[in-house]
């Protein structure tokens, strides 16, 4: 692929952006801009262009608020709360005919997405005023995303194709960063150009301080009445109506108004993306800017009294996109739930009914009489959590030999093995499962079965479960975020992870007598030696530091998932890969903010539990 192309994310292909954008000293423009010259031609008259000592110049990042700033303006200007009968784009100078622009009439509000050294010079020799608009760059991107995608050429980009657009770096488009730095550069060594500078989250949050400042800026009069009538006339559904009456461009049209909120970029982004774009925003320290990215509490648009007034949610398009998903979310968890059988509360696979030769919940009462040997091990884990590793370094221990495992994991699973199979096992005995406690041999106290709890962060295991079940045809489609419901929301029928942990540590604290191992995942993969030596003295193996190492390397992750292609397969599960990354963090490039904070908010219910949970290392 080339340095022009990016990923087409749902066409499965790429699109060469040379085809969509023009290259002017540096910064990319949309070909579509084009009118009656060359781009670059344009923009050397525009730097030539005779500027009048009322015009208005209006320049900020795309998607910062710009035609929210330019109705105000206009209004302001004007005296009167009326939208402007043009789009944007026909004041727009990188959009518009130089002669078009010298046409309009005084005063002439001006916008701009390009950096102020490709604009008329003569800004600086009439100090001409300059309105100067800024947006966090989270809220920007995503809105960008949603816009670009209303055009065909980009309707399969990804929200990570227009993030490497923006970073700094190879691939071509406006770099966010540079076109900030260069805008408080201008402002910075030209203090005698009247230059006004406020945020999109300023406007959201106190809309009336900024039109009355705006209005000062401006040098005009503005009553509270016209004040109160602007801040009516440019509430987002206002806009939104407005728009489709204004005289159009020769741009290729699509609707600019999504929702206008602050914070709307932790539904969209993966925390792995808001990480790289905080890294690329550190360049900007030096500026005058103030950066926001959320508030406290959502704040809307309201009327100089300051009631709240509802923002519509969602473009028309955008809502029947976001039914479609919805139904196609629903369509995909009614098949997760089919895939699994209820037994006491607890969720099993429905593919284990036929390998235990049984209905599940009479497999699972013959399980709790099951007669256990003292010298029984049982591994206890939710699932995605490193069961597979710690089977097969136990296994290794209690043999005294690095040797894997010829059968699965799975056939010594509890509630997926058919019960006589694992009352004719020989000793010792290592079991594992994912069912809780209380539906496991009435025995394992009796006997004090030797158990090994191994959990893993949540937000791991989540990734990883999704990744599992869409290796089954009919959840090829499985999201993550009915992946979170499924394992978090009570209303949602699964396996919930805070109830298993719960029940695991209640169980563990309610047992002192019971000889009881707890392990991280995540400890596991950061010291592997360590976790042996801890697990050997356990299980009461005599260690040699050479059968430790040995083990550590024989269960790296890459040896594992070779192993486990030669292993005798179980019947329930033939086509199932167990092993992906096996990495801690990989959930950073999956899961959005959004999520990630809900995933914390539910683990603060396990507070009390003694566990430890790393979301890194």
């Amino acid at each position: 692929m080339s340095d022009t192309e990016l990923e087409m994310k749902e066409a499965g292909g790429s699109f060469d952006l040379s085809e969509l954008l023009v290259e002017v000293e540096g910064v990319f423009l949309p070909r579509a801009f084009e009118t009656d010259r060359p781009m670059k031609e344009h923009v050397e008259c525009l730097k030539a262009l005779d500027m009048r000592h009322d015009d208005v110049i209006l320049v900020a990042f795309p998607k910062a608020g710009t035609h929210w700033l330019w109705e105000i303006t206009s209004m302001l200007l004007a005296g009167k709360a009326e939208h402007e009968k043009r789009v944007k784009e026909l004041a727009m100078m990188e959009a518009t005919a130089i002669g078009h622009i010298q046409a309009q009439p005084s005063p002439r509000v001006l916008n701009s997405h390009l950096p102020l050294r490709l604009l008329p010079r003569q800004i600086r020799e009439k100090k001409v005023k300059v309105i100067h608009v800024y947006r966090n760059v989270k809220d920007a991107l995503v809105s960008a995303y949603f816009h670009f995608r209303q055009f065909p050429p980009m309707r399969g980009i990804s929200i990570e194709s227009i993030l490497q657009m923006w970073r700094v770096g190879d691939v071509p488009g406006q770099k966010y960063v540079d076109f900030m730095k260069e805008t408080d550069e201008f402002h910075r060594t030209n203090p005698d150009v009247p230059f006004f500078i406020t945020s999109f989250e300023d406007i959201k949050e106190e809309p009336e301080k900024v039109i009355w400042e705006l209005a000062e800026f401006l040098g005009v009069e503005a009553s509270p009445q016209l004040c109160r009538d602007i801040l009516e006339a440019t509430r987002l559904d206002k806009m939104k109506e407005a728009d489709k009456i204004k005289q159009q461009s020769h741009i290729p049209q699509a609707s600019v108004y999504r929702k206008g909120q602050v914070g709307d970029w932790k539904n969209h982004l993966t925390v792995a993306q808001s990480e790289q774009l905080d890294a690329e925003v550190t360049q900007l320290k030096s500026c005058d800017y103030h950066f926001r990215y959320t508030f406290p509490n959502t704040l809307e648009w309201g009327d100089i009294m300051g009631t709240i007034i509802r923002e519509e949610e969602e473009e028309e398009e955008e809502e029947q996109e976001a039914k479609a998903e919805d139904t196609a979310e629903k369509e995909t968890g009614s098949g997760l739930s089919a895939m699994f059988r209820e037994v006491e509360g607890a969720t099993i696979p429905a593919p284990f009914e036929v390998s235990c030769k049984r209905p599940l919940a009479q497999h699972v009462e013959l399980l709790k009489g099951l007669g256990m040997r003292s010298d029984d091990v049982m591994i206890v884990a939710y699932m995605k959590a490193g069961t597979h590793w710690i089977w097969e370094v136990a296994s290794m221990l209690l043999s005294g030999k690095v040797q894997y495992e010829k059968r699965t994991k799975e056939l010594a699973m509890m509630e997926a093995t058919e019960f006589e199979k694992l009352e004719s096992q020989p000793s010792p005995r290592i079991f594992n499962t994912h069912l809780p406690f209380r539906l496991l041999p009435r025995q394992v106290k009796d006997r004090k079965v030797r158990i090994i709890h191994v959990y893993r962060n949540v937000k791991d295991v989540l990734v990883s479960m999704c990744f599992h079940m869409r290796q089954v045809p009919s959840q090829k489609d499985l999201t993550f975020e009915y992946a979170l419901r499924w394992m978090t929301d009570p209303e949602v029928p699964g396996e919930k992870y805070i109830t298993y942990l719960k029940e695991m540590d209640q169980y563990r604290k309610c047992n002192t007598d019971m000889p009881f191992f707890t392990m991280s995942y995540e400890d596991t993969k950061e010291d592997p030696e360590k976790a042996i030596q801890k697990l050997g003295e356990f299980l009461g193996v005599r260690l040699t530091p050479q059968l430790v190492t040995d083990i550590a390397q024989a269960t790296s992750f890459a040896n594992m998932k070779q192993a486990d292609n030669a292993k005798e397969q179980h019947s329930a599960l033939p086509e199932i890969k167990m092993y992906r990354k096996g990495q801690v963090g990989d959930w950073k490039n999956y899961l959005t903010v959004a999520q990630s904070e809900r995933l914390d908010a539910a683990m603060t219910q396990l507070e009390s539990c003694d566990y430890r949970f790393r979301y890194t290392l």
